[in-house]
């Protein structure tokens, strides 16, 4: 087992080690991650990492992908949420409102994803200090 995964059970940090699939969109139906994992057998969609990775690799540059996922396979993205991400990852508050004027039912997705990404950032939070051994490169 690699030093990460050790610092990793040792902090009783539940993880998984297995493939992601990178995408440049979101699968926003449970039927089409089921569909994409039994593709290709990745454990998680990607919207960033694919995109770092490749340039790494372009430059035969050292790479780990962490990643904390908030949506389950079984929740549905609302469709609010494809206005609502910027380029850069932040939120465009006001694609984001216009989307749920359009679609007020959205409002519940967006909230329990709000609060499944904030424990994701949580968990981000707790284990990023024990990433110091990929400083070793």
């Amino acid at each position: 087992m690699d030093g990460f995964a050790t610092a990793l059970e040792a902090n009783h940090v539940p993880f998984v080690i297995g493939g992601i699939l990178g995408l440049d969109e979101i699968a926003f139906l449970p039927e089409t991650k089921r569909s994409l994992f039994g593709g290709t057998g990745a454990l998680c969609v990607d919207m960033e990492s694919h995109a770092v990775i490749h340039a790494a690799s372009l430059e035969a540059i050292p790479f780990v992908a962490l990643r904390v996922v908030a949506d389950t396979a079984s929740d549905e993205i609302p469709r609010a949420a494809s206005y609502a991400l910027a380029p850069d990852g932040g939120v465009q508050a006001w694609s984001l409102a216009l989307a749920l004027a359009k679609n007020p039912a959205d409002i519940a997705g967006l909230l329990k994803l709000r609060k499944l990404s904030a424990a994701g950032f949580m968990t981000l939070r707790r284990v990023a200090p024990l990433l110091s051994f990929c400083r070793t490169f």
